[in-house]
């Protein structure tokens, strides 16, 4: 705990001086003083960047041989195989909460993915972010809707982007090539989703 303490506030650092190297670059080179809020908003961004590495990241790795189980899953009649991963690079740094009908799903960073099976009918995916800790920094959840058919495979990369929502849930077409690239990165085990109420679930009409 204590070393990676350490190794965060070394990035927080870091960040805070590449950040005030670059911008008494901008102002050597323009010949403009900014003052000293560019310089104070640097330190201010090291201290969230410390704030995000200190969250907790909880995940159970699945082994080996469940993750190869998983990406080779056919889904048992009248349920789809769900698979949701998340990409990144910034995203390697703090956990996102997945929720899948409202109930935990997984905690992900990047790369990592997680799979279960769901009944055919309406879904609901969202994502939840760590709190920071700074009045008015929580992002706004990100959630998404879909149909899930009898036999179906479905994969959701949950990719970055910029805005008070910064996540967004993107399904793959071709549902046979996301599962290969699937298979070079690590599998979390999801928690107990179908231990959820089966009011969550808008089933498929028959």
């Amino acid at each position: 705990m204590a070393k990676n303490k350490v190794k965060n506030v070394v990035i927080a650092v870091g960040v805070v001086v590449g950040l005030d190297l670059v911008i008494g670059f901008v102002e050597g080179a323009s010949g403009i003083s900014f003052g000293s809020f560019p310089y104070i908003l640097s330190t201010i961004l090291g201290g969230l960047t410390y704030r995000v590495l200190q969250v907790k990241v909880q995940e159970v790795r699945a082994d080996e041989s469940a993750r190869q189980a998983a990406l080779n899953a056919a889904a048992p009649g009248g349920q789809a195989v769900l698979y949701v991963y998340r990409e990144g690079l910034l995203s390697k740094f703090a956990g996102w909460n997945v929720t899948l009908d409202g109930v935990a799903l997984a905690q992900l960073v990047s790369p990592r993915f997680t799979q279960t099976m769901v009944p055919a009918g309406t879904h609901k995916l969202g994502v939840t972010f760590p709190t920071l800790g700074v009045k008015g920094s929580q992002p706004k959840p990100c959630e998404t809707t879909f149909q899930a058919k009898p036999q179906e495979v479905l994969v959701f990369a949950l990719k970055p982007k910029v805005g008070r929502i910064p996540a967004q849930f993107v399904r793959h077409e071709d549902a046979a090539a996301a599962r290969l690239k699937l298979a070079r990165i690590p599998m979390v085990v999801p928690q107990d989703w179908s231990a959820r109420p089966e009011s969550a679930v808008t089933k498929e009409a028959v």
